[in-house]
C-alpha cells in the first residue's frame, strides 16, 4: 500500500477464497472488513490458482518491476515461483520476500504472526505495567515495521536498476526495532530491560500521570525542561533531582512529588501552562478523540471516497500530500482489466480453472 501511495500500480493476487483478512471482523462496512480496508487501498484484485497458474504468474512477472510474496519458507520454491525461476523471465525484477523467522536457522519454517513475533523478540517482555503480565502493542506494530523495512529494500533494489532479491522477516524486523533496548543489553553489561509501564529506562520524569479523571504524558529529556516543570508545579530545588542520572536513581520519590502537585491543577489549564514553558506534554486521547481533533482536520489526514474513509499517507512531497487513493478492491474485481493488461486469454484460463 505504501508503494501504491507513491504511485506504483499494485496487483493483489488472491486465492479463490480471497485474502483471509477480508473476513476479519466485525466491524464491517457493506460486508467488507474494516481491517482489510485499512491496508488494501489502491490495489487491483485478481484470483489465481497458484498450483495451476505458475505460467500465468511468470508471464505477469516478466512485465513487472517488483514481485512481493509473504508465504511460509519454501512455498514459492515448491510452486516453482522462487527468485531463481522468476529472474529467468525477468532478470531485472526486484523480488521481495517476507516470512516469520528468516531464511536460516532452526525456526525458519515456522509461520509468521505479529503476536508471536512480539512475544519471541522481547517486545512483549518490555511492554506493560511493572507488576502486570507481558502485553502486546495495541496495533500489529511488527507487521507495520516489517512493511517499512521491506519497502526500503524494494526501493534500494529499484534504484540499483539491476534487479535484486530482498528478504526480511517479522522476527528480524522486530529485533532491529528494539534500538536502545537491545543496545542496553548488548553494551550495558547484559542489563535486560523489564516492563516499566510508560516510564523510560533512561529518562525521568518521562511517563503517564493521572490528573483529575484524565491522563497526561510528560516527557522531560533535558535539565532545562525539568527546571521549567519545577517552576510550573512549584517543586523546590532538591539535590536528589539535580540531573537526569539522579532523577533516574530517585524516580519513585520524584513521581510521588509530581503526582501530589498535579492535584492542584485542572487538566487543560496545566497542559496550556506547561506548553507555554516548553515542557513536552500531551493528553492521552482515544483514537476517536484524536481523529475528530482539530489538528487532524488541519492536516487533512482523513479522506472519504464513496462510503469508505481512510487515513492518508503521512508523507508530503514538494508541499503536497499524497492523495492517490482509491477504495480497496472487491474480490477478483479487476480480473478483466488485468487479463487485458497482460494479454491473457481470460476465457481459456477460466475454462482451465486457473481463474474464476
Amino acid at each position: 500500500m505504501m508503494l501504491s501511495d507513491l504511485g506504483a500500480q499494485v496487483i493483489k493476487v488472491e486465492s479463490m477464497e480471497g485474502d483471509e483478512t477480508r473476513q476479519w471482523g466485525p466491524p464491517y462496512l457493506d460486508e467488507l472488513s474494516t481491517y482489510f480496508m485499512s491496508i488494501n487501498r489502491n490495489k487491483k484484485s485478481i484470483c489465481i490458482d497458484l498450483k495451476k497458474g505458475q505460467d500465468v504468474i511468470k508471464h505477469m512477472a516478466s512485465q513487472c518491476d517488483v514481485l512481493v510474496e509473504n508465504f511460509s519458507y519454501g512455498v514459492m520454491e515448491k510452486l516453482g515461483l522462487d527468485y531463481e525461476n522468476i529472474k529467468k523471465v525477468n532478470p531485472n525484477i526486484v523480488y521481495a520476500s517476507v516470512n516469520g523467522f528468516g531464511y536460516t536457522g532452526s525456526q525458519k519454517k515456522e509461520p509468521g504472526f505479529d503476536l508471536i513475533a512480539q512475544a519471541e523478540s522481547g517486545f512483549m517482555h518490555i511492554t506493560g505495567e511493572k507488576q502486570g503480565q507481558p502485553m502486546k502493542v495495541g496495533v500489529a506494530v511488527i507487521d507495520i515495521l516489517t512493511a517499512h523495512y521491506l519497502v526500503q529494500g524494494i526501493q534500494a533494489g529499484l534504484y540499483s536498476g539491476k534487479g535484486a532479491l530482498i528478504q526480511t522477516s517479522l522476527y528480524e524486523s522486530a529485533i532491529a526495532s528494539l534500538v536502545n533496548v537491545s543496545s542496553m543489553y548488548l553494551n550495558g553489561g547484559g542489563k535486560d530491560m523489564h516492563r516499566m509501564g510508560n516510564m523510560h529506562p533512561s529518562i525521568s520524569p518521562y511517563g503517564t500521570y493521572k490528573i483529575n479523571n484524565d491522563y497526561i504524558v510528560i516527557g522531560v529529556a533535558q535539565d532545562n525542561q525539568f527546571k521549567s516543570l519545577c517552576k510550573v508545579l512549584n517543586i523546590q530545588d532538591d539535590d536528589r533531582f539535580i540531573d537526569n542520572k539522579h532523577r533516574i536513581l530517585n524516580r519513585e520519590q520524584l513521581t510521588k512529588i509530581i503526582e501530589l502537585k498535579l492535584k492542584e491543577w485542572g487538566t487543560q489549564e496545566l497542559i496550556t501552562k506547561l506548553k507555554e514553558h516548553k515542557v513536552p506534554v500531551g493528553q492521552v486521547k482515544s483514537v476517536g478523540q484524536n481523529l475528530e481533533s482539530q489538528q487532524v482536520k488541519d492536516l487533512e489526514m482523513v479522506h472519504q471516497i464513496g462510503k469508505e474513509k481512510m487515513v492518508r499517507s503521512p508523507l508530503k512531497i514538494n508541499h503536497e500530500y499524497l492523495l492517490n487513493m482509491n477504495n480497496c478492491p472487491r474480490l477478483n474485481e479487476h480480473r478483466d482489466e488485468i487479463c487485458q493488461m497482460f494479454d491473457l486469454d481470460m476465457q481459456q484460463l477460466i475454462n482451465d480453472k486457473i481463474l474464476i
